[in-house]
């Protein structure tokens, strides 16, 4: 998966949008956003970038900088298909048997997530500090 294309699933669905919805809103086909958000499709037209920081009001800047959370592979199998599924990210609180998450792998987890934690403030900070001047 691209980091670009992450990128947009993660924003998305944080944001609870359809894909179906968002594809229509970039003007894309739904097929298309989907290659974007898997990997399938690697290079990216600069408008559809613009158009989906429009959607989740950032800058086209803010959306390729995004650091998206890792995704943490579920220790459930998927009955229907009998095999893994990945998740993202695994909330702390979550009563999963973690014995088979090494420490490291969970430290470099919480670094990713406090690093997301540093650039949402930010960003959260310029919107207000606009917001206050009166450009929004």
């Amino acid at each position: 998966m691209s980091h670009l294309g992450q990128t947009l699933r993660q924003l998305r669905e944080n944001h609870r949008y359809k894909q179906k919805w968002m594809a229509q809103q970039m003007g894309l086909s739904e097929e298309g956003l989907r290659k974007i958000e898997t990997g399938k499709t690697l290079r990216i037209k600069r408008r559809y970038v613009q158009k989906a920081a429009e959607i989740f009001q950032m800058t086209a800047q803010d959306i390729i900088e995004f650091t998206p959370f890792p995704l943490i592979p579920s220790l459930a199998t998927s009955e229907r298909k009998g095999r893994q599924t990945e998740i993202g990210p695994a909330p702390l609180h979550d009563n999963l048997a973690i014995e088979n998450i090494s420490p490291e792998s969970t430290i470099q987890t919480l670094l990713v997530l406090l690093e997301a934690e540093r650039k949402t403030t930010r960003l959260l900070r310029a919107e207000l500090q606009r917001y206050c001047e009166g450009k929004l």
